[in-house]
């Protein structure tokens, strides 16, 4: 199982990919992608803070 830190460093890397080989619509959903990543990780940790 990776961890939300893993998929986003992946997530990173494959966005750079698709930036670097001018592929438009992945850019766009690896962006989406990376945005819900980065919630959940906001989410999680104001969950920790409350807890």
């Amino acid at each position: 199982m990776t961890t939300l830190k893993d998929q986003l460093d992946n997530c990173q890397y494959l966005l750079a990919r698709a930036r670097l080989a001018g592929d438009d619509d992945a850019v766009r959903r690896f962006s989406e992608y990376r945005e819900l990543l980065i919630k959940q990780s906001a989410s999680m940790k104001t969950h920790l803070r409350l807890v």
